[in-house]
């Protein structure tokens, strides 16, 4: 079984020195993503996304004046897929494994497009660039035919 739904979350990135991305407290139902050793990615629940970005804004105000936390929700297109097949749905898609522990992260290219992959004990979340979105889209319906894919409707994300 394999299901995968269009997921409604916000995306806040950060970018400074990596002391202070290092140093960046713990906000609320937000998970950090680090991207590289000058940039971190929030994604948090589209209704937390204000109350994210206020708060990394706060911590790199002091922690880092050159540094700058944007609300890039626009850019960005995220899939969640589900189920018994999800793994193996992932497996056709990129070439990377799948990080063992939950939650776990990937940068790699899934159905031919740069993604970000974010693995918890409820989903595996794909996110591709919003150009990208409907690429993603067609590729898991061609290249997992035979699992019966169903999408379901938009969801807010939950972690």
């Amino acid at each position: 079984m394999l299901e995968f739904a269009p997921i409604q979350a916000s995306v806040v990135r950060c970018f400074a020195d990596p002391p202070a991305l290092d140093q960046l407290p713990a906000i609320p139902d937000a998970i950090p993503l680090r991207i590289a050793g000058d940039e971190l990615m929030l994604l948090t629940a589209a209704s937390k996304g204000a109350g994210a970005l206020a708060r990394a804004t706060a911590h790199l105000a002091s922690a880092d004046p050159q540094g700058v936390a944007l609300e890039q929700t626009s850019g960005w297109k995220l899939w969640a897929l589900r189920g018994s097949d999800a793994a193996e749905a992932m497996a056709r898609l990129c070439a990377n494994r799948l990080p063992d522990e939950r939650p776990g992260f990937l940068q790699s290219a899934v159905g031919d497009v740069p993604a970000k992959v974010l693995v918890t004990s409820k989903a595996i979340y794909v996110m591709v660039p919003a150009p990208y979105g409907h690429h993603l889209h067609e590729r898991i319906t061609e290249a997992c035919a035979d699992l019966a894919p169903a999408e379901r409707p938009a969801e807010p994300l939950t972690l």
